[in-house]
């Protein structure tokens, strides 16, 4: 029997396996980095103001243009929100 795309992510186990993929991913990553290459871009206090005005102020302010531009429905608008504040939250 063949599923649709949108009955295999309906099943139980498909977001447990996403979740299980990113996660794996994400430590994946930071376990090929060391501390120093960490904690060396960190030292850079510009660089981090910088960022995190971007992710948290202009990112944000475009999605709020982008949503009046557009008229999205409400339903659409409100996930285009929380998806472009959880990648600043993950980004930074």
């Amino acid at each position: 029997m063949k599923l649709k795309l949108s009955q295999a992510f309906s099943r139980p186990s498909a977001p447990i396996a996403t979740l299980v993929f990113v996660l794996a991913s994400t430590f994946s990553a930071g376990l090929s980095l060391t501390v120093r290459q960490i904690l060396n871009p960190l030292r850079n206090i510009k660089l981090v103001l910088l960022a995190l005005v971007a992710n948290f102020i202009l990112v944000p302010a475009l999605a709020l243009i982008l949503l009046y531009v557009f008229s999205l429905p409400q339903p659409m608008a409100i996930g285009l929100f929380i998806l472009v504040l959880l990648q600043g939250l993950l980004s930074s």
